[in-house]
């Protein structure tokens, strides 16, 4: 019972044994001849066939004409298929409507000549004639060599000598051009000799596997229009800050760029802009720090978002890193030097100050560490009272300058009659610099646990408030010995400072920093020694109007400027006044949030 209902056998067919080699061209053969031809002709394929070794492989030129063209490589492979020949009824290409008498029309799809190789032919020849097709097996395919190594990149020959000849005298393989083969045996220096090209230029076969993905945080939606596009949620947002050169013509009275309108903007933004912009009725130029504390409840974002719909900034000078209120131009009235701007690198000691630690190695920056930017709503902490800092910035505002000797510097009617838009704004320069330096040399006190004791700077607030090469003298101390060391520090920066600005033209806008003196007067000035027309006394009678002896004691009697030269300071460092005091000019603007370490 069991055998009459069993599945009738499949039809079994005999393999032929016949040896067959599968070779998987890497172009679409459209053409018989020439598929033969980039395998190197029926020679070398009768060659190749009749070679013993399964290491064999064989090349496919995608230059069949070109014989100096590089051949891709084939690598074998061990397979167990079957060749099957596929008998299909040939087509008359004539058509008519199935079922229909009409007349037979020409078929236009059979009208070129290779259509009888189309698969879209075939399979409609094969569907249209179900019981009117033959199998036959041809061979068992032991071998398959195929193509996946990428082919090695290409060398046009056209313009070589030895390739030409080459071509047209070896390669006819014909006696009678091989006897023009000459080789030029001249000696020369090499230089330019034509020696082909290389047989190899890349050991890279197998293409690389980049396994390209999609990034998982980026999202398709639709626009406005309906149109598909990408968007990454998580992405940083940009923020729009308008930045104006200190040299330009005019300043911003509204956003150069048209933004969304402020009705759109969420409710938060729209009510942080007009926050700003009170605030700026009572100060068009503020610094970020002083923002941030007057905006409580505020987030930074939102804050960043409202920047382009309320101000700008300046790239460089006196009003750097702040935010100037559209139609401000602090460079027009003297007003506006209150809000001037001093930047000091604030770095902190380490916790690991100790030679000794063993775990001092482990720290990349093992003296200095950088400060964690905190957010605090206290008001004051944008204030320098010459007694406490809160290091939560490094840029402060003239107006907020409240340490009473500083005050006096800079409550000054000795002002300038143009603004000097390169640094010291509408300060005289012997003022500027001593703000600078006086402030300087507090903050570091402050940072390491101390209290500035005014009276250390007594000889600083005597310097003049201008400095130019006719009274550079007084800015000299002469052989006090009750000036310390820190004292000629600072006021040899005060004279560099000053002098890398007093001889600049009065006119704005002009970059033209000058050596005030020659080389000679300079050095003479900076070290404080005699000018050539100055008789000098010996050594000896110096000494001992100073009440020394020669030999053990002359360090004390050493110029400021030489014992500061000596600590590692020289006069060629005077250009990096500047960049000690405030960094250069070419730093972003309004970042003064940011702790440099």
């Amino acid at each position: 019972m069991d055998g009459l209902f069993a599945p009738a056998a499949a039809p079994s067919r005999p393999v032929p044994p016949r040896a067959v080699v599968s070779i998987e061209h890497p172009c679409l053969v459209r053409n018989i001849d020439n598929g033969l031809k980039s395998l190197g002709g029926g020679v070398a394929l009768e060659k190749f066939l009749h070679l013993h070794d399964v290491h064999k492989t064989i090349g496919a030129s995608l230059r069949p004409d070109d014989a100096m063209a590089k051949p891709v490589m084939s690598t074998f492979v061990r397979t167990q298929n079957l060749l099957v020949k596929l008998s299909l009824p040939k087509r008359t290409g004539r058509k008519r409507k199935r079922g229909s008498d009409d007349p037979w029309t020409a078929d236009p799809l059979l009208a070129d000549a290779t259509s009888h190789t189309d698969p879209s032919i075939l399979l409609r020849s094969l569907r249209d004639n179900p019981d009117g097709y033959g199998v036959e097996l041809v061979g068992h395919a032991r071998e398959t060599h195929r193509f996946r190594s990428l082919p090695d990149f290409q060398y046009a020959t056209s313009a070589s000598p030895l390739a030409h000849m080459l071509r047209e005298n070896l390669l006819p393989f014909e006696y009678s051009k091989l006897k023009h083969f000459n080789l030029d045996d001249r000696r020369e220096n090499g230089i330019g000799g034509d020696v082909g090209p290389s047989p190899q230029f890349t050991n890279v076969d197998v293409p690389f596997n980049y396994v390209y993905r999609q990034n998982p945080a980026v999202k398709y939606a639709k626009d406005a229009e309906g149109q598909a596009m990408l968007y990454n949620p998580t992405a940083i947002r940009k923020f729009i800050m308008h930045q104006v050169s200190i040299d330009a013509e005019s300043v911003l009275n509204e956003s150069p760029v048209p933004l969304p309108p402020e009705e759109t903007l969420d409710p938060h933004i729209q009510s942080t802009i007009q926050k700003i912009r009170a605030l700026m009725e009572e100060r068009p130029i503020m610094t970020k720090r002083y923002l941030m504390n007057h905006m409580v409840g505020t987030t930074d974002d939102v804050i960043k978002s409202s920047y382009a719909y309320v101000g700008f900034s300046f790239r460089s000078g006196p009003w750097r890193d702040t935010l100037v209120k559209f139609g401000c131009d602090p460079r027009t009235d003297p007003k506006y030097r209150v809000f001037q701007t001093v930047m000091f690198k604030i770095i902190l000691p380490s916790e690991k100050e100790s030679s000794n630690d063993p775990n001092k190695w482990m720290d990349a920056r093992n003296v200095w560490r950088r400060q964690a930017k905190t957010r605090t709503y206290d008001k004051l902490t944008y204030l320098f009272d010459g007694k406490e800092i809160i290091p939560d910035g490094k840029i402060w505002q003239v107006c907020d300058i409240t340490d009473p000797q500083l005050k006096r510097l800079i409550d000054t009617d000795n002002l300038r009659k143009e603004c000097n838009i390169k640094s010291d704004g509408w300060f005289q320069n012997g003022t500027w610099a001593k703000v600078k330096v006086l402030m300087r040399d507090k903050i570091g006190i402050i940072m390491k646990g101390g209290t500035p004791n005014d009276d250390e700077y007594k000889r600083v607030m005597e310097f003049p408030d201008i400095i130019t090469k006719d009274n550079i003298d007084e800015t000299t101390i002469g052989r006090d010995l009750r000036v310390s060391k820190k004292e000629s520090r600072m006021l040899t920066d005060i004279r560099n400072m000053a002098k890398l600005k007093y001889n600049r033209p009065l006119k704005t806008g002009q970059e033209d920093i000058e050596t005030a003196d020659s080389p000679e007067a300079s050095q003479s000035a900076m070290n404080n020694t005699p000018g050539e027309t100055e008789t000098q006394e010996p050594l000896d009678h110096r000494l001992s109007d100073a009440g020394l002896e020669q030999g053990d004691s002359y360090a004390q009697v050493a110029s400021p400027a030489s014992e500061d030269l000596e600590d590692g300071a020289s006069e060629d460092e005077a250009d990096g006044v500047d960049a000690l005091m405030g960094g250069t000019e070419e730093e972003g603007a309004f970042d003064e949030g940011e702790d440099v370490a």
